[in-house]
């Protein structure tokens, strides 16, 4: 929703309450049936009509609790992670993009295999939302490319990610400055 409002690039998404109708015309098929609290990919499932969202939404959510229907953006094998300090003060203290290739398990969940990139776009996007939200400390992004530079947020973690040792091998010692910064 705080995306939506503030026309900041995200899949469409809505939480799932028997409103199936709604559902399929706002986020449209194919989409995600996705738990709002997991790890690790955990609990996601694919669903290609409301008959399917039925019956995937309820088995879920009796497992899970309450879950969203996201808009799928396929046809990529990568993801991206954005993580990045926000001081007090709104100034950046660091960053460092990911771009993930491979994951395990294989259909979807923690980074294996990744390398560091330079993104302006990307940066400037994760930067928008940190300032929008007023943000301090460490944040962590998952963004996924629907197209060609056409980016979609897909969360944000309040956490330092298991990908943070690319960071440390990249020379950016997130921990040192989440210790260090507005102190």
């Amino acid at each position: 929703d705080f995306c939506k409002v503030n026309n900041l690039p995200h899949p469409r998404t809505m939480l799932i309450n028997d409103n199936y109708e709604e559902l399929a015309e706002y986020v449209g098929f194919p989409s995600l049936v996705k738990p709002n609290h997991a790890a690790g990919a955990r609990g996601i499932s694919l669903v290609n009509s409301i008959d399917e969202l039925k019956i995937v939404a309820k088995s879920t959510i009796k497992e899970y609790g309450d879950c969203a229907l996201q808009e799928f953006i396929g046809g990529r094998d990568y993801y991206y992670n954005v993580m990045l300090y926000r001081t007090s003060s709104g100034e950046w203290a660091n960053h460092v993009i990911t771009k993930i290739i491979r994951y395990y398990p294989i259909n979807g969940g923690s980074s294996s295999f990744c390398y560091t990139i330079e993104n302006e776009k990307l940066l400037s996007i994760c930067q928008a939302i940190l300032d929008e939200l007023n943000w301090t400390g460490f944040a962590d992004f998952d963004v996924l490319e629907k197209g060609d530079g056409d980016y979609r947020v897909i969360e944000i973690n309040p956490r330092v990610p298991a990908s943070v040792k690319a960071a440390a091998i990249s020379g950016v010692n997130f921990g040192e400055i989440i210790v260090k910064v507005d102190i």
